[in-house]
């Protein structure tokens, strides 16, 4: 199914370990479909040197370094914003604002800021896919 709908797994990376192990899992019981795909180092979780169990990882060097996954970073939202918007979907929040008021405009710059740093990273994904 993945393939028909020219899909690929992307896994969001935490810190811990359990977040390598549940991705050996599905390596190892559906290889099929993890054949390519995409790492997302989720910088909530902290900076992107913090990842040190991925940097070392065996399971990194067969897949990114072996040239069949590709890596990227997810910014982290100011933590104040992430707070506000809560669940709301992002689009909502830019064009209604909050509970009827219009998002003050430094929170409006730093969405939009996020929202274009969150995007030049999820491009790389245009290279698994094929843009299609």
């Amino acid at each position: 199914m993945l393939r028909e709908a020219n899909a690929i797994p992307i896994w969001m990376l935490s810190r811990t370990q359990e977040s390598l192990r549940v991705l050996d899992y599905r390596l190892r019981n559906m290889p099929a479909r993890y054949e390519s795909g995409m790492i997302i180092k989720n910088l909530f979780f902290g900076a992107a040197d913090k990842f040190a169990l991925w940097a070392v990882d065996e399971l990194r060097a067969q897949l990114v370094d072996g040239g069949k996954w590709l890596e990227a970073e997810m910014p982290e939202l100011n933590d104040q914003l992430t707070v506000m918007i809560g669940r709301r979907p992002f689009h909502e929040v830019l064009q209604s604002g909050i509970d009827g008021k219009a998002l003050p405009f430094g929170y409006r710059l730093a969405l939009e800021s996020w929202l274009q740093r969150a995007s030049a990273a999820m491009a790389t994904i245009e290279s698994v896919t094929g843009g299609e």
